[in-house]
């Protein structure tokens, strides 16, 4: 069982450090949400598989540097 403790955390660390970011993220669930996420901006497939390769390159891999994209906050590849 300590492979599904690493998933969920490394899930948990996406949704922390990337995700909560991003314009139109919902939350885990209604308390967490924003105002008119349905009006804010969305992604593609694509466009979010490659955020997520991105934030794994820059941030996530080498944790102990600071990470390029300063997450949670602004993220830097976002168009």
């Amino acid at each position: 069982m300590q492979s599904k403790a690493a998933v969920e955390r490394f899930f948990r660390t996406l949704r922390e450090q990337l995700l909560i970011a991003l314009p139109g993220y919902k939350g885990p669930d209604v308390h967490h949400r924003g105002a008119d996420v349905e009006e804010q901006a969305f992604y593609f497939l694509d466009e979010l598989e490659e955020l997520i390769r991105q934030w794994i390159a820059d941030c996530f891999t080498d944790r102990h540097q600071e990470c390029p994209c300063r997450c949670p906050g602004s993220v830097r590849w976002a168009s």
